[in-house]
């Protein structure tokens, strides 16, 4: 905490220095459409976290835990896979039966609930909105802790574009490329951008004879748009998206105690490599008439991922896992809203969707010297989802209070056939299968009310609901017991946006207290590598999150985001034994980042932050053995900006070289699969940008 210390004396020197310096040096203001419409971010009634493209860059943010570290009372873990990434939102964690996250990402107005399939490029982005707490009336199932709204840049009538290279530790290299630029001025543009990336990583199996390379992975994606404005008042885009990646396995260590040292005995001939690709093909409409705006959202999505998970060893047997399935998703969203002229502010809509998880492996094998005995589920799971979802800001007596109501239902169907396959040295010794289906519904509200003294001040009231549809148990044979209850919250909170010192300072913070009925926990079972999921009768998060940014002087600012939280089970019972008021897994009980910026205007830059995570429990009964003490992670960048476009700079992340997890999973009888984070990395990286 003695970083920490630091930070909060420089935060208060700054407040001071923006008082005594007189130099017309304001904060940017940002539109944000995360609530669908065009608004700015300080004026928006619900706590959110706002990235710009000039942040992303100067921050290097490279994949979705990079995001996490700037967001309070969030986690996100990118080591669960190639193309899967396992977020921790407000206690809320994803949840693997469902391929579900707590935080829907909506990647230019396409929704997507899935845990798969979650990368993206971040060079043509335009600015990324974390919304924080439940947003389930406006996006619906699996928003039960909030929503990633990511922009990217639409091509216009201007020729821009950046094309750069980065080299690290541990031969890592990427490479990344964006253009844009009118077809037919006013009328039709085209924009493409995409990159390339390997890393031996930074696993190394200690075995003799090992694997030396564990997390050794390529990358390559891209992204074509066209875009058409055949009027002033349209606007339609059509964008084809792909991300294919090859690796080895994940940063995992299968233990009985947390441990940076691998000894496995794999080698290359006991598994193929991991694969996954993500194909999206999406078109948007945008119409703006006299008295209402029209957005169609149509996309198409498929994730193809075939995985082997290197588990360990353990009593005379490797232990590995894999993952081979599809989830093709097609979605429909038609959505109306108030134009910008009206004194009220409405919108409604209506949502579909349709996915198909077809898995043709997700085993567990345990490969002994004489024999393999293999548990291989082939489960096929059909869903839908069909909801109409409506809201309205009404000013109250003057434009200074506002009231806010929403409202959405929502259904979905799903269906599963059930299928396991036991098998010991290639010999079918059981084949079981049934089908099973269900459906959940839910009706689901949001008031707030908002109150603006000045231009600069906004203070809210918020109720709202967050919904997660039930869903099946694929390694459960009984049938009777195959699904899992639907998850419901109720959020309180209360909050302020706020702006001083002619716009230099802001500050935001908002306190919150959520119930959840019915929590979905992920379970271990009578083996370590076999899990499902089980509900808690009744949970609940407390917090207090704020966040500053303040302009010292020209081109020095400083941030600070802060999250403390007290997240526990109320009502949690599981084989007669009681886990009432134990810590929720993987919540930790304080997140906060603070750094500092500078851009000077000789094309000097740099960027300082540091990030703290509190204590975390990654088993329900908060075991020591099996929990990860507080840590910092610092990171650091330098660089030269040239006015002719050129780009070159040095960075470093985990300046420390501290040695942490980012998650641990339980296993069963005192192990556990411990995942682990980056070690210090220096690299260097070069732009050009026209």
């Amino acid at each position: 905490m003695r970083h920490f210390r630091i930070i909060g004396v420089m935060a208060i020197l700054t407040l001071l220095s923006s008082v005594c310096f007189a130099d017309d040096l304001q904060l940017e203001t940002i539109t944000v459409t995360a609530e669908k419409r065009a608004e700015d971010a300080q004026k928006v009634a619900a706590p959110m976290n706002v990235m710009t493209d000039t942040f992303v860059q100067d921050a290097g943010m490279n994949n979705m835990a990079d995001l996490g570290r700037y967001v309070p009372n969030v986690m996100i873990d990118t080591n669960w896979g190639l193309n899967q990434t396992w977020i921790v939102s407000r206690g809320m964690t994803s949840n693997e039966f469902l391929a579900a996250s707590p935080m829907v990402m909506n990647v230019d107005g396409l929704p997507s609930d899935s845990n798969f399939g979650y990368n993206f490029t971040f060079e043509d982005i335009e600015r990324i909105e974390v919304l924080r707490g439940p947003q389930g009336t406006l996006y619906g199932k699996n928003a039960m802790s909030g929503a990633i709204n990511v922009v990217t840049k639409k091509p216009s009538n201007i020729y821009t574009g950046n094309i750069g290279f980065t080299v690290e530790e541990r031969d890592t290299f990427r490479t990344k490329f964006a253009v844009s630029g009118p077809i037919q001025k006013d009328k039709l543009y085209f924009g493409l951008s995409g990159g390339y990336e390997q890393t031996d990583g930074y696993i190394e199996d200690k075995t003799p004879g090992g694997t030396k390379h564990v997390d050794q992975s390529e990358k390559y994606y891209y992204s074509a748009k066209l875009r058409a404005t055949p009027t002033q008042k349209s606007d339609i885009m059509l964008k084809y998206t792909h991300n294919d990646a090859k690796g080895v396995s994940t940063p995992t260590v299968f233990s009985d105690t947390p441990t940076y040292d691998i000894y496995s005995g794999f080698d290359k001939s006991r598994y193929d490599d991991t694969t996954s690709k993500t194909d999206t093909l999406q078109l948007n409409m945008d119409f703006a008439l006299d008295s209402v705006n029209i957005t169609s959202v149509s996309s198409y999505k498929n994730v193809d991922t075939d995985e082997v998970i290197l588990m360990g060893y353990q009593s005379g047997a490797y232990i590995m896992g894999q993952q081979d399935f599809e989830l093709p998703t097609f979605s429909q969203e038609l959505r109306f809203t108030s134009s910008d002229k009206s004194r009220i502010k409405w919108l409604g809509g209506l949502y579909y969707d349709k996915s198909k998880m077809d898995v043709n492996e997700m085993s567990s094998m345990y490969d002994y010297i004489v024999t393999t005995y293999k548990y291989n589920w082939k489960p096929v799971t059909d869903s839908t989802t069909a909801a109409a979802f409506a809201e309205t800001t009404l000013p109250l007596f003057s434009d200074k209070l506002a009231l806010t109501l929403g409202g959405r239902y929502e259904r979905t169907e799903r269906e599963m056939d059930y299928r396991l396959i036991m098998s010991a040295g290639g010999t079918v010794m059981s084949d079981d299968s049934y089908t099973v289906d269900k459906d959940w519904s839910a009706a689901l509200g949001k008031m707030s009310l908002t109150y603006s003294p000045s231009s600069n001040i906004n203070f809210y009231a918020l109720v709202s609901q967050g919904y997660t549809p039930g869903g099946f148990n694929y390694t459960t044979a009984d049938k009777d017991h195959a699904s899992f209850d639907e998850t419901k919250s109720m959020n309180y909170e209360i909050g302020m946006k706020s702006k001083f010192f002619d716009n230099r300072v802001m500050f935001n913070a908002n306190i919150f207290h959520t119930d959840y009925d019915d929590m979905q926990v992920l379970e271990v079972l009578y083996s370590s590598t076999i899990f499902a999921v089980k509900n808690a009768g009744k949970a609940h998060t407390t917090g207090i999150e704020a966040d500053i940014a303040a302009r010292v002087a020209k081109g020095l600012d400083i941030f600070a985001t802060a999250g403390l939280m007290e997240a526990k089970y109320d009502d949690f019972v599981v084989d007669s034994v009681n886990y009432d008021g134990k810590y929720m897994i993987g919540a930790p009980k304080f997140t906060g980042t603070a750094g500092v910026s500078y851009r000077h205007s000789t094309g000097l830059v740099g960027i300082f932050d540091i990030r703290h995570t509190g204590r975390t429990y990654y088993t329900k009964a908060n075991t020591s053995e099996k929990s990860v003490d507080a840590y910092e992670i610092m990171n650091a960048k330098i660089g030269y900006e040239s006015q002719k476009g050129y780009e070159v700079y040095l960075f470093v992340r985990n300046l420390g070289d501290k040695e942490y997890f980012t998650w641990m999973r339980d296993g069963g009888s005192g192990t556990a699969f411990n995942y682990m984070g980056e070690p210090r990395t220096v690299g260097m990286e070069v732009n050009y940008r026209f």
